[in-house]
Order: structure tokens, then sequence, then C-alpha cells
């Protein structure tokens, strides 16, 4: 019950951000696809003109691979420095490590809360939006199901980038030294994964990133160094 009273805590703490990327990216998203639409509408009804080259997307997903990660990226990083950083700012971790909770209990809290965050503003939306994209007959040209774990890999990328920002965040040490080594190899592993590495690769990247950074954090929690 005190596991589940912290994932409440620590999601509702994020809850505000986590409703405006939902926003954001449902928005933008759904304007997006909607220009997608409105262009496969032109070439319908006018199958003997051009449809001019910059309109032309070899998926109607296209261009919902960098609004994820952008949204996702930027919904991680806010985490990480809320879950993290006010903490260690304030000086005010004593106080959090000595509730009748194992630190790494409470650091598992923040973890599965972020996650949950990046699911429920993104992934939810994502899968909606999808559905929606490969039903039959939607588009003139299909939506691949690649094209769906690549948006998931996207949104995935921001949960590195929570982790990086939360290593950062925990190290006992001056921002202008090591401590930025953590939000560094977490954006070393984000543009690892989107720059052509195939789609398996990235995954496997992405989960081995993910695991380091969190064991680093786990660390720095249950030995006190923050």
């Amino acid at each position: 019950m005190k596991f589940f009273a912290l994932l409440k805590k620590e999601f509702r703490e994020c809850l505000p951000w986590i409703i405006l990327a939902g926003i954001v990216f449902v928005v933008v998203g759904v304007f997006l696809l909607d220009f997608q639409v409105r262009v496969d509408q032109w070439s319908r009804q006018r199958p003997s003109e051009t449809v001019p080259g910059v309109l032309v997307s070899y998926s109607p997903l296209q261009n919902m691979g960098p609004l994820l990660l952008t949204v996702a990226l930027s919904l991680g990083i806010v985490m990480g420095m809320r879950h993290f950083l006010p903490p260690g700012f304030d000086k005010t971790w004593a106080f959090t490590l000595h509730r009748p909770v194992h630190p790494w209990i409470i650091a598992t809290a923040k973890f599965l809360a972020a996650g949950l965050g990046l699911a429920v503003s993104m992934g939810l939306p994502w899968i909606l939006i999808y559905l929606y994209a490969a039903s039959p007959g939607r588009f003139l040209k299909p939506v691949l199901p690649a094209v769906f774990w690549e948006g998931c890999l996207m949104i995935a990328l921001g949960f590195v980038a929570y982790l990086g920002a939360a290593v950062s965040a925990v190290r006992p040490v001056r921002w202008y030294t090591t401590r930025i080594f953590g939000a560094a190899f977490g954006v070393g592993v984000c543009i690892l994964c989107v720059a052509g590495t195939p789609l398996i690769h990235a995954w496997v990247l992405a989960i081995v990133g993910s695991c380091a950074l969190a064991a680093q954090v786990l660390k720095a929690v249950c030995l006190g160094e923050i």
C-alpha cells in the first residue's frame, strides 16, 4: 500500500506536465493527420494532376515521428527534473530517504510514474491515431505495422531522456563537471536510435541504455550519494 501511495504522489506531481504534453501531441497530431487526409483526398479527386512534391509522403504517419520524439523527450526531461532535481537542489533528500520505506522503492515509484505518464499522455493517443490511419482504405498508401513500433520507440526514448535527466540531477558534483554526463549519455542513446539504426537494434539500444541509467540512479539513491 505504501508503494501505491508513493506512485500516486509521484504521478500527481507530474500530472500538469503529463496533461500538457498530451494536449500538445493530440492537437498537433490531429492537425498533421487532417493535413494528410486533405492531400489524400486531392489525389483521389484529381488523379490526373500532380500533387506538389512537398506534400507527398511515404506514409500517412511519416510526419508523426518528429512530433512524437520532440514531445516525448521534452516530457521525459521535465519529469526527470521534477522527480529528482528539487530534493537535491534544496537539500531535502534526507527527509525523503527517511520515510518508512526503502530508498529503492521510492525510486521505483518515480520510474513507474514516469512510464505511466508517457503511456497515458502519448501512448494511448498514438495507438488511436495509428488505428485510425491503418484502417483499410483510409489512405491510398497503407500504413505498415513497423510504423507503429517506430512510434512506440520514439515514446520509449522519452523514458531514456527521463533517466538521463535523473542521473544528472542526483550526481553529487557540480553541473560544470561530470554531472552533465548522465544527460549527455541519454542524448547519445537517443541520437543513435534515430540515426538510421535498424528498428530491432534501436530497441535493444534503448533498453540497454535505460538499464544503465536506471542502475546509476538506484545506486545514488540507495547509497545516499545525493
